[in-house]
Parts: structure tokens; sequence; C-alpha cells
């Protein structure tokens, strides 16, 4: 919309006295479709770009040292492989969050926070129009006029799952009853499914960062070093649970690093709140042409008001889950994320049971997987520019490729050589999923990419990990 100024050249500007208390002095932001403004201090965003890297390195640490530790959590607990799947389902469950209804005081109705990481981030990221500081707790109190604040919101959810990865390694450790440690797996899917599908939406709304392969790189970073500590400990009489204990350490650095990280800057702030007044009715508003400032008229038309409802977004998740795109990438993921998943939760069984491997050093060949995943997307990080259009016929040889050698691990009865065929089945599979996620952002509107990415990151988890109680027999 085009702004008039209300005063020419040659007469004087008013004071800062002069303009409306409830509107004064916010220097103009150029709003953006992306999450990010390139307002934002280059240290704030590289600080940033850091704690999403730890984000992974955290999950990837939580689940890659799974396979290990399974072995000993079907010893204590007696567990049939049946049950012992159910780890897995609670890890799905985490990440459709069920159906758990909450009150919206601004919606003023319940809502279903299955796959509705968009609404969760709606209902934190309000604020009172009154306030002229951001806050450092969720709005919780009823309040006439809210605004909405997407960095705010992204902030307090990234707290919250951050705290939530923490519980989980920590009720793990202490639990004494199965029930006890689906309950944390449950919690682990949770947190995570939230960490990494904000940042996925992060890091596709900054191209100008390291990319999705690198942050995922870290992902698997974290899955590659957990299951080598806890195998190396394992081996030297170390419980299984005394290894989630001293994962705590990691989990809360990365808490801490999260909230500093993440947490709404000022200047951030400022623009999400000049948008919610000029939402609220428009009026003065100064603005910075050059050197000098100009008082413009920012009056909206009724129409524009009304439709605002001052600022808070609409929820795009329905939009999102009509869009048949989105669910056809889905659909792909799902098939990529089920086949990585048993993989990695059940090679080292597999080994075990049909090639008579060393227990003391087969939990290597879980390392050996998000080895090969992790140097698959670190190279990619410097070879995508190159592929340009031909990304999608890279996805289709890496998956013929990853089949080839997982047909060999059934075939070769030897287990060294399986180490072997791991890592290649884990680099031709670690490229896969960060470029199918890039490609699929550029098939669906910037207005729901959010939504877009949660619903691809969350459905591979309700259909393949589900499916883990019925068939082990993938592998």
């Amino acid at each position: 919309m085009a702004t008039v100024d209300r005063y020419p050249p040659d007469i004087p500007h008013p004071s800062k006295s002069s303009i409306p208390q409830a509107i004064q002095p916010i220097q103009s932001l150029q709003s953006l479709p992306l999450e990010e403004n390139p307002s934002i201090p280059p240290s704030r965003h590289t600080l940033r770009v850091l704690s999403a890297f730890l984000v992974c390195f955290t999950a990837g640490w939580g689940d890659g040292v799974v396979g290990v530790v399974l072995p000993y959590i079907n010893l204590q607990f007696k567990l049939s492989y049946t049950l012992s799947a159910t780890l897995f389902v609670a890890v799905s469950s985490g990440y459709i969050h069920h159906f758990l209804p909450f009150k919206s005081s601004y919606a003023s109705r319940y809502v279903i926070t299955a796959f509705t990481m968009e609404r969760t981030t709606n209902y934190f990221g309000r604020f009172p129009l009154v306030s002229r500081r951001r806050l450092f707790f969720p709005l919780v109190l009823p309040c006439k006029d809210v605004g909405f604040s997407h960095t705010q919101g992204r902030s307090f959810l990234m707290t919250m799952a951050a705290f939530l990865h923490v519980c989980f390694l920590l009720t793990a450790a202490s639990s004494k009853t199965f029930p006890g440690v689906l309950a944390a797996f449950f919690m682990n899917g949770f947190a995570k499914g939230n960490m990494v599908s904000t940042l996925n939406a992060y890091m596709v709304a900054n191209p100008h960062t390291f990319g999705l392969g690198h942050m995922h790189a870290c992902f698997c970073l974290g899955a590659l070093v957990s299951p080598l500590v806890a195998q190396t400990v394992l081996a030297h009489g170390w419980h299984w649970q005394q290894f989630y204990y001293a994962s705590i350490a990691l989990s809360s650095l990365n808490l801490f690093l999260v909230t500093f990280a993440f947490h709404c800057a000022s200047i951030e702030f400022a623009r999400d709140r000049e948008s919610a007044l000029r939402a609220l009715g428009g009026g003065l508003r100064v603005v910075r042409r050059g050197e000098e400032a100009v008082v413009v008229d920012t009056t909206l038309r009724v129409e524009e008001v009304q439709a605002s409802r001052h600022n808070l977004p609409r929820n795009m998740f329905m939009t999102a889950l009509r869009t048949p795109a989105v669910l056809a990438f889905g659909f792909f993921v799902s098939m990529y994320t089920g086949s990585e998943g048993v993989t990695s939760g059940y090679i080292v069984t597999y080994l075990l049971k049909t090639r008579a491997a060393d227990p003391s050093r087969v939990g290597y060949a879980n390392s050996a997987l998000w080895a090969g995943a992790a140097i698959g997307r670190l190279l990619l990080g410097y070879g995508a520019p190159y592929m340009g259009r031909l990304k999608p016929y890279w996805i289709f040889a890496f998956l013929l490729l990853a089949i080839s050698f997982h047909i060999s691990i059934w075939l070769v009865p030897s287990w060294t050589i399986g180490w072997g065929l791991t890592a290649l089945v884990g680099l031709c599979m670690g490229p896969v999923f960060p470029l199918t996620l890039e490609i699929a952002s550029r098939f669906v509107s910037p207005a729901i990419t959010s939504s877009a990415l949660a619903i691809m990151y969350v459905e591979p988890f309700t259909l393949a990990q589900a499916a883990f109680a019925y068939m082990r027999w993938l592998l």
C-alpha cells in the first residue's frame, strides 16, 4: 500500500511529542514474507544458526543411541520385538502431538494440536498492544487488544521443546518401568518434532545460511557420536540408563543456547508491534528516507483492519493439508524416513541374530550408518549448487544405490562387511531428506511454508515408524 506524506518538504516536521503516544517513533522495517528480516544483527543470526546446529546434534544424539541400547532394554524388561517396537511408536505419537485440546483466549474456541505447530506458535506469539517491550513469558491472561510476534512465538516454542528434551533424558534415566520409558520416548518425539520442524522453516526462510544440508548433517553427527560413546561405556560396565543421565548435560546446554539465541530481539518486536498497531487503525508513523525522517499517514481501510485481526495470522495448516504437493512430498519422505529408521533401529539386532556379531563391537554399525549420512549431507552443502535442475534425478540415483547396498547386506554373510555396506547406505540416503525439503519449498506458497514443512516432517513418523510393530522384517 502506497503511503502519502502529510507534510510537504517546506513545512517543518512535527516534534516527537506531537505524535500520539500509542504509535510513537518506530523506525520502518520492510515486511517480508519470510520469517527473518535483514535488519536483524548478523551476530544474533549467526548465533541462531549455531544453536540450530546444536539442536540437531542433540536430537541426533538421542535418536542414534536407540539401536545400541535397545537390546539392553529388551533384556531388562523382557520385551518381545513387538513390545520393543512400541518405543518407536511412542516417538511417532510424540511427533503428532496426539489430540490434546487447549483453549485459545483470542480465538475463543478449542483447537486440536495434532499437527498444529503453527497454532502453538501463534498462541505463544501473542502480546498486549500496550506493551512496548518484548515479553519474557507467554501471555496467559485474557487481553483486549493483542498483537502477534512470530519471533516471540518461535522463541517460546523452541524453549519449551528444548526443556522437554531434558525431561525426556531425565525420565528415561530414572524410570524403573517400561511404561515410564515409553513416556520418555513420547516426550522425545514431541520435543524433537517441534524443534526440528521450526528450524526447517527458519533455514528455508534464510537462504544465505549454511542451508538444510549442513543442519541435518549435525543431526547425523550426533547420531554418529552417541552410539560410539554408548557402546564404549556399556562395554566398560555402565548401565544403559547411566548413559542417559550423562546426556542431560548436553541437553541442558542446548536448552540454554536455544533460550538465549532465539529470544525475540528488540528490533523484531518493534517490527511486529508496528504491524499490529497499523492493523488496529493506523495513524501517524515515522519512516526513514535516506538521512531524514518523514511523517506519513498509515491509516488503513476499515475492511483491511477487520481482516487483519490485529495481525494475528490465520491458521494455514488446513490450507497446507489440502495442497496435493504437500501430501505427495510427505508420503515420499515417509518412505525414506521409514527405511532409514528401520536400518538405524535394527541393524545392531540384525547383525547379532543373523551374523553372530561381536556384542562388544556391533554397536559401531549404527555409527557407520550415521557417519555415512553425515558425510553425504556435508558434501551436499558444497555440491548442491552444481546439481541445478537435476536434483530430482540425483535423489532417484541415491535411492537406487541405497537399495542395492541394502540387498548386499542381506546377501553377504559377514558382519564386518555389513558395517561398510551400512555406511554406504547412510552415504547415499543422507542427502535425500534435505534435497527433498529444498525442492518441496519451491512448490508451496511462502504463506504455508512453515505448516507444509511441519507436515512433511511429521507425516513420516505417523506412517512409517508406527509400522515397526508389524514390519520388523523390513530390514
